[in-house]
């Protein structure tokens, strides 16, 4: 954003900042200036994970990013590259999860033991949540009921769509 620096004032300069550290520090969102002239602008904004879970598409991403440059870059059309936050399909692996497609699809801890390679005394410490798990647990989790087939992934690289520009 040094770039702005030259052409707009420095308090505005210096609210601009402000602003932008606010959506880093709150919302995990980054801002970059790919492109400035006289006429036009082209920003990139993206979404990194955010704890607070507060995660926005691409029709928010380009709002925000158009609500906070558009009066400093007046009179110039603004286009905006948006990459949203896509969350993992395996974040959604919990105790209750995995207790619930082990009950449907009768799987017991000795087959996951066999399967996995990790004790059944872990494992049913992850079904009842007296173990906590993180990113990497649920997404072993995740790739082990898929290649089972119990679940389906939501879906596959060409079902996806081109998130590239969004003008």
């Amino acid at each position: 954003m040094e770039e702005l620096k030259e052409i707009i004032d420095p308090v505005d300069f210096e609210s601009l900042e402000s602003k932008l550290d606010y959506q880093w520090l709150n919302h995990k969102i980054k801002f970059r200036l790919m492109y400035l002239s006289d006429e036009d602008a082209t920003i990139k904004v993206s979404q990194s994970w955010c704890g607070t879970g507060q995660h926005f598409d691409n029709n928010l991403l380009k709002n925000l990013t158009q609500e906070i440059f558009d009066p400093i870059l007046l009179p110039r059309k603004i286009m905006v590259h948006t990459v949203a936050y896509i969350e993992s399909p395996a974040d959604t692996i919990d105790s209750v999860f995995l207790r619930k497609i082990l009950s449907i699809y009768r799987i017991t801890l000795k087959t996951m033991q066999a399967e996995l390679g990790i004790h059944k005394t872990n494992i049913s410490n992850w079904i009842t949540g007296q173990r906590p798990m993180n990113k990497t647990t649920q997404n072993m989790f995740y790739w082990y009921f898929v290649s089972k087939g119990y679940i389906k992934p939501p879906m596959d690289q060409n079902e996806l769509e081109d998130l590239s520009y969004d003008y």
